[in-house]
């Protein structure tokens, strides 16, 4: 599998033997160290995966290299998430906290009315 690294170079200065660029100008070294720290990210996330025992493919590989495979939780999501894995591994039931819940809805609203007075002129 390829995929594009968005970096380019002068077809006369790419070396396909060596899969680098050649010469020693600035240039030409910031783009081999980049494609070098390329390929290092990617067998790090290889290996990443061996120990962790997830399913190695080069699509799986693609995607955590890209970052589209983590999901970004607010932070009620990381609570509720937090309460249901304690849940599990006590058995008692936890809730989000009111007061947590009661302060986002208060600043959402503070937020908007905010917004709406400097736009309004009030």
């Amino acid at each position: 599998m390829e995929f594009l690294i968005k970096r380019s170079v002068p077809i006369n200065l790419w070396n396909q033997t060596k899969e680098c660029c050649k010469g020693k100008d600035r240039v030409a070294n910031e783009l081999n160290h980049y494609i070098e720290t390329v390929k290092s990210k990617i067998l790090q996330i290889h290996r990443e995966f061996e120990l962790d025992g997830a399913n190695i493919t080069a699509t799986n590989i693609k995607q955590k290299f890209l970052g589209n495979d983590k999901s970004v939780l607010s932070l009620i999501e990381v609570f509720k998430l937090h309460n249901e894995q304690c849940e599990q591994l006590v058995g008692v039931t936890y809730k989000i906290s009111l007061n947590l819940q009661e302060f986002y809805l208060f600043r959402s609203v503070w937020n908007s009315f905010l917004f709406n007075t400097k736009n309004n002129g009030v």
